[in-house]
This record gives structure tokens, C-alpha cells and sequence, in this order.
């Protein structure tokens, strides 16, 4: 018997956290939301020991799906954290980035990169803290 599908992460820019948007900010006042940039996910072992990787095909069909709603970028403007400028050229923006992963199911050593982003570091920054725990969360269930 085959085994069951896996369920589709939940896709919302708002669950990356506030911080994740206070970081986007502060690269924006800074002119280097556009710089090309790459974020690594490396994962610790359950004792520092070998983990089977698993969370990624979830992972890249969430962040193919990612988008930030008009009503996301509003609210993020109304409570401050982003000024009404980026809230404006956040509004509808989609994820651009590379993903580069080790694949599904692989044995990983601790400290080893399994999952790559290259893009704009905005998006790189933005999904960054959400992949990891996404990918860890998985990982140390099949681990």
C-alpha cells in the first residue's frame, strides 16, 4: 500500500512571524531588499546524530503558492510594521527565489545545508526562520 499523501502546508505570509517582516523593513530603509542573496537551512541532528530529511516537497509546494494577499500587506501597514511604501510593493508579491533542496527521504549529517535559497534578500529573509522550522519539524518525525 502506498503512503498517504502528504498534507500541503498552510501558506501565509503572516505566519513567518512579525519579525521576519520587521527584517524586511529594515533591508528596505537600508536599499538592499533587491540584493541577490542565498539562506541556507542547515539542521542539527536528534544527538548530533544522522537525520532522514524529510518536510521539502511540502516546503517547495508552499513557497510556489506563496503570495501576499492586499489584506496582509495592509494590516502589516497598520500595525507599523512596514512602511506604506513597502506595504505597497509587497502587496501581490510572489516568491521569485531559487530553491535548490537535498532530496526527500535522503540520510543528512549534522551541519550539512539541505535546503538553499537564492533570490532577493527580501524573500530570502522573509522565508527564511519558516523553512527551517518547517523542514526541522518534519525531520525529526522521521528521524
Amino acid at each position: 500500500m502506498p503512503p498517504p499523501p502528504v498534507p500541503p502546508l498552510t501558506v501565509n505570509p503572516l505566519s513567518v512571524g512579525l519579525d521576519a517582516f520587521h527584517a524586511v523593513a529594515a533591508a528596505h530603509h537600508a536599499h538592499i531588499e533587491g540584493v541577490r542573496s542565498t539562506f541556507e537551512c542547515v539542521l542539527g541532528g536528534p544527538d548530533g546524530g544522522l537525520s532522514v530529511l524529510a518536510g521539502i516537497e511540502p516546503l517547495v509546494d508552499a513557497l510556489e503558492r506563496f503570495r501576499i494577499k492586499s489584506e496582509e500587506a495592509t494590516y502589516l501597514k497598520e500595525i507599523g510594521a512596514v512602511s506604506p511604501e513597502l506595504a505597497r510593493k509587497l502587496d501581490g508579491a510572489r516568491f521569485t527565489c531559487d530553491v535548490d533542496a537535498v532530496p526527500e527521504g535522503s540520510v543528512v549529517c549534522p551541519g550539512q545545508p539541505v535546503v538553499s535559497i537564492e533570490g532577493p534578500f527580501w524573500q530570502a529573509q522573509l522565508v527564511a526562520a519558516w523553512v527551517v522550522s518547517s523542514v526541522d519539524a518534519a525531520t525529526q518525525v522521521a528521524s
